[in-house]
């Protein structure tokens, strides 16, 4: 039998539940499939609680980091100045100082890159669990399926010896329909728990892809300020290639930045979601 269009429950454990509901136990409206209930109610709450997650703030936080970083190495601060203030400036000065600057800068941007894949990875690890629990909250609600079947069967065979008014008024009808009402509250989550997967599965690789546009970035900056040897080299920089460089990587965060906002308003919204379907589920069995 299925049971609001989901998947029909194992009916060797439909039986089984069948064959021991007594009608006459006063207390089977209360006891009756309470720990299918107690299960489902907890794998739910797990789901809320695994779902939520800082590490697209962190993402962004991060990528907001490497864009003002790379924003402050403006190549024309490697032009000395005109005029008489360019009597007490030179290229080579300003070259040791810029050398200087990149170098700081490199490194904190290489560690936080490095940092983003962490949290990219995060997600992934989060996507994973996320998804057994799926599989746990629908074994779950096949459980709970398994005991509405089987009581619904029961009353339907209680109706044809005693009347359909007496099987209707028995409490374990009752009982039944909050049974129902927890297992929609559950389907929802089980399609808001995939929302949730979809909004962030395509993260990590975007992670990574950034961290291998800051290191290129790094290494054709490190060749163009004469950096790539064991002692700096005496050059002229590309102002013109430095600037392509850096307009690359540029790009790159910008469109990462823009995916991962996009991520953080779908998770916002699906996390309230959730949170109202297991506030729904609650209120079913009170």
């Amino acid at each position: 039998m299925r049971i609001g269009g989901g998947p029909a429950p194992d009916d060797s454990r439909v039986a089984a539940i069948h064959a021991a509901i007594d009608l006459s136990d006063l207390a089977l409206a209360k006891t009756f499939a309470s720990q299918a209930q107690g299960d489902l109610l907890a794998l739910i709450d797990r789901l809320v609680a695994e779902a939520r997650t800082s590490d697209l703030n962190e993402c962004s936080s991060l990528l907001a980091h490497l864009s003002q970083s790379l924003a402050g190495l403006d190549p024309r601060h490697l032009e000395p100045r005109r005029g008489i203030a360019g009597w007490f400036d030179s290229r080579k000065r300003r070259l040791k100082a810029f050398r200087a600057d990149y170098q700081t800068c490199a490194r904190s941007m290489v560690e936080a890159a490095s940092e983003l894949i962490e949290r990219g990875t995060g997600l992934d690890r989060r996507c994973r669990a996320l998804d057994r629990l799926w599989q746990d909250v629908r074994a779950a609600i096949l459980e709970v399926d398994a005991h509405i079947a089987a009581g619904l069967k029961r009353l339907s065979e209680q109706a044809q010896l005693a009347g359909a008014e007496e099987a209707g008024q028995h409490p374990l009808t009752a009982r039944i329909a909050v049974l129902i009402a927890l297992r929609t509250a559950a389907i929802k989550q089980l399609s808001l728990t995939r929302a949730a997967q979809n909004a962030d599965c395509h993260i990590p690789a975007q992670t990574v892809g950034v961290n291998a546009a800051v290191l290129t970035w790094r290494d054709d900056w490190r060749h163009g300020l004469g950096l790539a040897g064991k002692r700096p080299r005496k050059i002229r920089p590309d102002l013109v290639g430095l600037y392509r460089e850096r307009e690359t990587l540029a790009q790159t965060l910008v469109t990462v930045e823009r995916e991962i906002a996009l991520s953080r308003t779908r998770r916002s919204e699906t996390d309230a979601r959730m949170a109202r379907a297991a506030e729904a589920a609650r209120r079913a069995v009170c």
